[in-house]
């Protein structure tokens, strides 16, 4: 999945103006293209945001799992112990990385959002 979200991000970076010389002739173009892009990262983050939902519920199990099998007597203990078991530790590992993946995609998809104005407005003042 982080290679579809870079192949799809690096791309359209590489589209983004970076000096002050833009070019009216293809604003039309370059804000269709940035406006596919955020649709494009639309559809992952629906996708990692249904992951997540599933990822979370694993991780409750995995914790719950931990609680009962925990070493110790008291809660704080088995809390403890718990939230240091591999299995958790890993279900909540794969929550924090899609965590981060939405959070980049609604980052970029922002920047992208903000070219596409960019060129729509350009194109408003050509005409």
């Amino acid at each position: 999945m982080q290679d579809q979200i870079n192949e799809i991000v690096n791309k359209y970076v590489s589209m983004l103006p970076v000096d002050d010389k833009l070019l009216l002739v293809h604003s039309e173009v370059k804000a269709s293209q940035f406006l596919l892009a955020v649709a494009k990262l639309a559809a992952i983050r629906d996708h990692l945001t249904n992951q997540k939902v599933k990822k979370d519920a694993l991780k409750s199990v995995e914790y719950a799992n931990a609680i009962n099998s925990a070493p110790g007597t008291n809660a704080p203990t088995k809390q403890a112990n718990a939230e240091a078991s591999p299995n958790y530790l890993a279900a909540a590992e794969d929550v924090a990385i899609i965590d981060n993946q939405i959070m980049y995609i609604r980052t970029m998809s922002e920047v992208f959002l903000n070219a596409h104005l960019l060129y729509r407005s350009l194109l408003k003042n050509e005409g």
